[in-house]
């Protein structure tokens, strides 16, 4: 017979605190930020109000904390794919990945949610960004990583930049739509569009 597994305290924290944070995430996602609450947060994990509120005693709390756990989640994948920026990853594989565990998964709509939120409320704007600054400097190492050699060197960073506004905008238009039938055929064109730039570049080295 297996023995239980007796985990410490510091852990059964964390499981409660990732807990809480991935129902946040989703109640944002179902119901928008504005409508989200403690009390529906605390039902969706599972739990009774006084263990949210031994955590996490405000939303602002349980919200700045979910958006750290959620690029958490992001930059997990991220390294899963990859196995690090050593490792060759060509411009096609790399933004099917972003699209398929990021973007257009389907918790990057609270992403979304808190991001418009944040404009009207200093205090979540600030929390935002503070968690943002270490993310923007792993993706800019992850991009230039891909484009290092190929001659586009120098447009890599807006290349990146677009990337990112175009698949944000297919998921904004996916949260609002039931469907989306041409998001695929959107992505292989932006692939193919990239291929061929990079191509020139190269053949102009």
């Amino acid at each position: 017979m297996n023995k239980p597994v007796h985990r410490s305290q510091m852990e059964r924290t964390q499981e409660m605190r990732d807990r809480l944070c991935r129902a946040t995430l989703e109640v944002i996602t179902d119901v928008g930020y504005e409508k989200t609450t403690t009390t529906m947060i605390a039902e969706r994990a599972g739990v009774s109000r006084g263990a949210q509120t031994h955590h996490f005693p405000t939303k602002f709390d349980l919200v700045n904390a979910s958006f750290k756990y959620l690029l958490r989640d992001w930059e997990d994948k991220r390294a899963a794919e990859t196995g690090g920026v050593e490792t060759e990853l060509s411009i096609e594989s790399y933004i099917r990945f972003l699209w398929k565990e990021i973007f257009g998964h389907p918790l990057y709509v609270a992403a979304l949610e808190l991001m418009l939120a944040a404009r009207g409320d200093k205090r979540l704007h600030k929390g935002l960004v503070a968690a943002l600054d270490e993310l923007t400097v792993l993706r800019q190492t992850m991009w230039h990583h891909i484009f290092a050699g190929t001659g586009a060197e120098k447009e890599r960073d807006i290349i990146m930049q677009m990337t990112v506004c175009l698949l944000r905008g297919l998921s904004m238009q996916g949260s609002i739509e039931d469907t989306n039938a041409h998001e695929e055929e959107v992505i292989n064109m932006w692939i193919e569009m990239l291929k061929m730039r990079i191509s020139r570049a190269e053949a102009n080295k």
